[in-house]
C-alpha cells in the first residue's frame, strides 16, 4: 500500500476569470471608499467655506478653486485720504513693492491735497470729479510743489514729533463678518477715525485675503496705524502709534463705535479690551 504526500493530496483550481473579477472587485471598492471619503470630508469642508464665503460677500468657491469671480473684476472704491485745509503736508517721497500673490488683493491709496482733488491727482478715476480727459495744463499741475514748514512746529510753537510717543492695541470679538471682510468698509471707518483724530494719513495699504480676512497698515505723519481681521471668528485687532505725548485714551471710545459692528441676529454683543 502506497501512501500519497500530503502536499499533492488536496489541489485548487481557480479560473482565471475568478481572478479577474476579484481584482476588478476590489479596485472597485476602494474607488467607492474613496469618493465617500472625499464628499464627507473636503467637500464637506468646502461647503462651510463656501457659506462663510456667501455671507461676507467677498467672493466664491470659485476663488478658492484658482478661478476668478466676478466680484474681483469691478473697480475697488476704496476711500483716498485727504489733506485737511490748513495743514502743510512736508515733502514726502513714496516708496513701495507689490508682491505677486495669488492668496491676497493688493489696494493703496495715497494722499492727496483738496487742490491735487480737484484736479484728480493720484486718485481713481472713478473718484475723480471731472469725469473729462486732463488737459496739458492740469497734467502739469500735478508736479505742484507744496510749501515746506521749515520751522517744523506746530500752531502752539512746539515740535511736532519728538523722540517719544504712545502706543494703543485694540482687541473687539464679536464683530459682523461681513464688515470685516470688506477692505472698503474698513478703509473708510480708518480714515474717519484718523479725520476725527486729527491725524494725517499719508498712505495706506490693504490686503483681501483668501479665504477670509483683511489685513490694512496705515503710514500717519504721526507714525502709523494698521489692522487684521478674522471675519469667521469675529474678531479685529488694531494698532495705533503717534508720536509725542499726547495721550491716546480719548480715541478709544471712538475706535469702539466705529469698529464694533455687531453681528446680524447674534445676542453676543460686540466686547473690546484695550
Amino acid at each position: 500500500m502506497t501512501l500519497t504526500p500530503p502536499s499533492s493530496r488536496y489541489k485548487v483550481k481557480v479560473p482565471l476569470r475568478f481572478l479577474v473579477l476579484s481584482f476588478i472587485s476590489c479596485v472597485l471598492v476602494a474607488f467607492v471608499i474613496g469618493r465617500v471619503s472625499l464628499n464627507l470630508v473636503v467637500h464637506a469642508q468646502l461647503a462651510v467655506l463656501k457659506e462663510v464665503m456667501a455671507m461676507s460677500s467677498c467672493s466664491s468657491i470659485d476663488d478658492v478653486a484658482g478661478t476668478t469671480s466676478k466680484s474681483d473684476s469691478r473697480m475697488m472704491e476704496l476711500p483716498t485720504p485727504v489733506l485737511p485745509a490748513g495743514k502743510i503736508l512736508p515733502q514726502t517721497t513714496y516708496s513701495s513693492k507689490a508682491y505677486d500673490t495669488a492668496r491676497s488683493s493688493i489696494n493703496s491709496r495715497w494722499v492727496v491735497t483738496e487742490a491735487g482733488k480737484d484736479q484728480c491727482v493720484d486718485i481713481p478715476d472713478h473718484q475723480c470729479p471731472r469725469a473729462a480727459k486732463k488737459t496739458d495744463e492740469q497734467a502739469d499741475a500735478q508736479n505742484f510743489v507744496v510749501e515746506d514748514n521749515n520751522n517744523n512746529t506746530g500752531e502752539d510753537g512746539e515740535d511736532l514729533h519728538m523722540p517719544q510717543g504712545q502706543h494703543l492695541l485694540v482687541d473687539i470679538m464679536n464683530v459682523d463678518a461681513v464688515f470685516l471682510n470688506s477692505e472698503e468698509r474698513l478703509a473708510s471707518v480708518m480714515l474717519e477715525m484718523v479725520n476725527e483724530c486729527g491725524l494725517t494719513l499719508l498712505s495706506y495699504h490693504c490686503h483681501g485675503l483668501t479665504p477670509s480676512g483683511v489685513s490694512c497698515a496705515g503710514v500717519l505723519l504721526e507714525s502709523h496705524v494698521s489692522f487684521h481681521t478674522w471675519p469667521v471668528e469675529g474678531v479685529i485687532t488694531l494698532d495705533l502709534f503717534t508720536c509725542g505725548d499726547q495721550s491716546l485714551l480719548p480715541i478709544v471710545p471712538l475706535i469702539e463705535r466705529l469698529f464694533s459692528v455687531p453681528r446680524p441676529g447674534n445676542e453676543d454683543t460686540p466686547q473690546m479690551v484695550w
